[in-house]
């Protein structure tokens, strides 16, 4: 399995022509490193990026969650 740019799979590659195909073992590794988890956790990536951003040469970028502030207890 791979992923692709969502305009490339729609529109095809004269919309998108020089963004790469990324493996599905190289975005699950991205997403762990990113999160610093050792397996993919749905609700882990689900709470910690919005997006990824996949460049020409391959690099991804995670946009991260920023964390929520700690509430402190109502008494």
């Amino acid at each position: 399995m791979v992923w692709r740019c969502a305009n490339r799979v729609e529109h095809g590659s004269k919309i998108c022509k020089s963004f790469p195909s990324i493996t599905e073992a190289e975005a699950v590794r991205f997403v762990c490193d990113t999160l610093g988890i050792e397996e993919l956790e749905p609700q882990a990536v689900r709470d910690g990026i919005d997006a990824i951003t996949v460049h020409q040469d391959g690099n991804m970028v995670a946009e991260v969650k920023s964390a929520m502030p700690e509430m402190e207890p109502c008494f």
